[in-house]
């Protein structure tokens, strides 16, 4: 597992509100990904002969992901972390930021789609395979919430702040990557 937006993503909702509500966000992620392979074991020659569409997903996913990094500015309250939210917007936040992720879907278009034998069901197959990647992100996510639990500040710490900034920047330097690949 390589650090990226879901890594900041869920360690940005630890620092802010604690290890149960970024294990809802890693949830949300897995389900994108799952979201992802039924696309592509579906959608595989549609989604693969137009360039433009998925410039297009890339720049809405680059927007979503400077939208998540610029939150804490966008609050009226000084406070830095994210405020405290209902369960199902942190699965939502997670499921957006990975559905809107091209690189998931062409790392499920053009990674994985060779791997499928000619006589089995796609959506089986890609949905099987993803699931196995859901296995070891929410593993990932588990044992890293669990050391960085005890190294992560008080959410109303100067240094909860300092940490959501940072993670901030990082989600606005994904954002950026995936623009610049994108107009590639």
């Amino acid at each position: 597992m390589a650090p990226g937006p879901d890594t900041a993503l869920v360690l940005r909702t630890a620092v802010g509100q604690g290890r149960w509500a970024a294990y809802r966000v890693a949830v949300g992620c897995c389900l994108g990904v799952q979201v992802w392979a039924l696309v592509a074991a579906a959608a595989a020659p549609v989604i693969a002969g137009s360039p433009l569409g998925v410039r297009w997903l890339a720049m809405l996913g680059a927007a979503y992901l400077s939208w998540l990094a610029i939150a804490p500015w966008r609050r009226k309250s000084g406070a830095m972390g994210p405020p405290r939210q209902l369960p199902r917007i942190g699965m939502r936040e997670g499921f957006v930021s990975n559905v809107l992720n091209p690189k998931i879907g062409v790392f499920y278009l053009s990674v994985l789609q060779p791997f499928i034998p000619a006589h089995a069901r796609r959506a089986t197959y890609m949905f099987t395979l993803a699931s196995i990647q859901n296995l070891e992100a929410l593993t990932w996510f588990a044992i890293l919430l669990l050391g960085a639990g005890t190294l992560l500040p008080a959410p109303e710490s100067r240094g909860a702040q300092v940490m959501d900034g940072v993670l901030s920047l990082v989600l606005l330097a994904c954002a950026v990557a995936i623009v610049s690949s994108a107009l590639r």
